[in-house]
This record gives C-alpha cells, structure tokens and sequence, in this order.
C-alpha cells in the first residue's frame, strides 16, 4: 500500500437501506452484508419499511432475531412516502458518519459495499487507487 492511502478499517459505517415491499430480496442482502470483508462489530443496518404491504417487516425481524449483525429496523411514518423521505429518517437516526445508502435491492446484492470498501482502502481487484473514487490508469471516477 501506498504510503498516503486511506484505511478505513476501522472507521464505523453505517448501511441505509429504504425498503418497500422486498420481502424478496431483504434477507439475501443482509446475508451478502453479513459476509464481507469488513469488521462487523462497526457496521449498523438501519432498514426504513416505507409502508411494504408484503412480509418485508417480517423478514427483517426474523433476521434481526438470528443474526449477530446490528440491524434496526425503523417504520416510515403514516404522513411521509417514499425512498427520500426514507434515507433522510435512516441519516438522521445514523449513528456512524460515514453512511452508504442502498437503492433498488434487487442490483446491490452484495456488490456495492464490497466495492465502496475496497475504493476507499486504495484497491479494487488488482487495481490501486491514489484517491478515493479516481481510478489513475485511465482517469475514470467512480
């Protein structure tokens, strides 16, 4: 590693998801968020259930219930809808400063923490990075 390289190692982080009606896919990511390469003592999961009409609160709490990863799971209120209201309830009620938010579940599954891990350590692949989100060989941003 380069000797100006950010670790982020041991910084904690916080994972956003806002969720409706991913009874489907809820479970399978927080699995994929469970097995990666980062110290899960420093993670927290908060999980924002914009009104799902599915099993998707169920299926987070009984994960909740099996699993040792940090998951809270918070209920949109009746008056507010949608993704952007969700991720700014889950951001005010973080408790890491550095947060990644989840989009669609369906096309996160396991990759995007990975990545954003490996970027900000300096690596992803076999590639090294001089900064966080620039890739110097071809210039490209991430």
């Amino acid at each position: 590693k380069r000797e100006n390289s950010i670790s982020v190692k041991n910084i904690p982080v916080s994972i956003v998801i806002a969720v409706r009606n991913e009874e489907e896919h809820i479970v399978n990511l927080l699995k994929s968020i469970s097995v990666q390469a980062y110290d899960l003592s420093l993670v927290e999961v908060i999980i924002v259930n914009d009104h799902s009409c599915d099993s998707t609160k169920d299926s987070v709490l009984q994960f909740q219930s099996m699993s040792s990863l940090h998951v809270s799971l918070i209920d949109l209120p009746e008056n507010l809808t949608g993704k952007k209201a969700a991720i700014h309830l889950a951001i005010e009620n973080a408790q890491n400063n550095l947060i990644i938010t989840y989009g669609k579940i369906i096309n996160m599954l396991g990759q995007k923490f990975e990545r954003l891990y490996g970027l900000l350590n300096g690596t992803h692949g076999d590639k090294q990075y001089d900064s966080l989100f620039r890739d110097p060989q071809n210039q490209r941003n991430y």
